[in-house]
């Protein structure tokens, strides 16, 4: 799966490069302390987004089902960013959580409709272009401001 955004690096190496030791400074069980030691330390940028956690509000059913196989496990296996879903999806509840600033998740499946009202009564968020990619964005979409 693309990534959406710019400046993204999701192709790092799952196994860490390990600094090598000059030849004939340690013995072998000192290395193997010097790596029980060490070896935890050394963390790539995989490493760091297993950590993370994307919070989805979906439809649930087979609608989240397809949105798993189709967007969610794909994005996990490029990223190692886990994605967890909160159902159901609930104009009021979005509405509510954006007024008082307390959020259950991090982004919401709208339609089209409560996609409009959340614009007029000012409850979507602008799209910041110079961080979505618009060429990876479906024909038709993210096309205008």
């Amino acid at each position: 799966m693309a990534c959406l955004f710019e400046g993204e690096k999701h192709d790092a190496p799952d196994v860490p490069i390990r600094p090598q030791a000059p030849q004939g400074c340690c013995n072998t069980p000192a290395r193997a302390v010097a790596t029980a030691t060490l070896g935890p330390l050394i963390i790539t940028e995989r490493t760091i987004a297993q950590t993370r956690t994307v919070y989805v509000n979906t439809w649930g059913g087979s609608y989240t089902a397809a949105q798993d196989a189709a967007f969610f496990k794909p994005f996990t296996a490029a990223t190692g960013i886990q994605v967890r879903t909160v159902t159901p999806v609930s104009y009021g509840k979005i509405k509510a959580q954006v007024q008082t600033k307390a959020y259950e998740f991090d982004m919401t499946s709208v339609n089209s409709t409560q996609w409009m009202r959340a614009e007029r009564e000012g409850l979507a968020e602008p799209i910041d272009w110079t961080v979505v990619k618009r060429d990876m964005l479906p024909p038709k979409l993210g096309r205008g401001q």
